[in-house]
Order: structure tokens, then C-alpha cells, then sequence
């Protein structure tokens, strides 16, 4: 539910205009930043997710990724008040805004892992720290 929450508002936000509390892009911008986070989600879940559940255990991983999301919500009307900032200073985005998207879909990749470890809970129950 929090993944879908995330995956549903975020292109509202993108979209929104900035007065009205999003960042007001247009769709090719918005598209380019959702597959941005889609590749880094893919590239992550392919090459780290494994040695991440191995190391830290599967509830670790899952908890980290379930504690992302407190950020990565409240990171909406954060770049907001960023992105106003920046357009009343120099009259577009600066680079503070993306900065914080970025952190955001660094944020929905962490979010993501708990897709990966939720089933794998199951063919390898012991990991250290469970």
C-alpha cells in the first residue's frame, strides 16, 4: 500500500503547478524522472537487493525499506517550498530541487526492496541479525 501511495501521488506532484503545491512539469520531464527511478530501482534490485539480504537479513532490509517512506513523503512539500524558493530567487528550478527529487527516488528504490525480501523470507530464513 505504501509503494502504490507513493507510485500514485508522485506524477500528480510532478504535474501539479507550483502554486498549487507540486512542481508543475510538463509529461516527457515527468516521464524522464519515473524511469530514472525505475532504472535505478531495476539496476539496485538486480545487482544489490541479494548481497543486502545477505549481510544485513531479510527483516533488516525490510524495515529500512518501510522507514524510507516517512522521508520520502514528507519530502513533497519540502521540495515544494524549495522549488518556490528558487523560482521567486532566480525565476526557475534550481539545482536544490533536484538534489531532492533525487533523494526522493533514492528513497522510493529503498522503498522498493520490500517487494524483493517478502518472498524471499521464505526459501532462506536464516540470516544474521533475524
Amino acid at each position: 500500500m505504501v509503494d502504490i501511495s507513493l507510485r500514485v501521488l508522485q506524477p500528480i506532484f510532478l504535474s501539479t503547478p507550483v502554486a498549487l503545491g507540486g512542481l508543475g512539469f510538463d509529461p516527457p520531464a515527468i516521464g524522464a524522472i519515473l524511469a530514472f527511478s525505475g532504472l535505478m530501482n531495476g539496476i539496485f534490485t538486480i545487482f544489490l537487493l541479494p548481497w543486502m539480504t545477505d549481510c544485513f537479513g531479510v527483516k533488516w532490509v525490510y524495515l529500512v525499506g518501510m522507514a524510507a517512506a516517512i522521508p520520502c513523503f514528507s519530502l513533497f512539500p519540502i521540495i515544494n517550498l524549495l522549488a518556490q524558493n528558487s523560482i521567486e530567487r532566480s525565476g526557475g528550478l534550481g539545482p536544490e530541487v533536484w538534489v531532492a527529487i533525487g533523494l526522493q527516488a533514492v528513497m522510493v528504490v529503498l522503498i522498493g526492496m520490500c517487494y524483493g525480501v517478502s518472498t524471499s523470507s521464505i526459501s532462506k530464513p536464516n540470516y544474521l541479525w533475524d
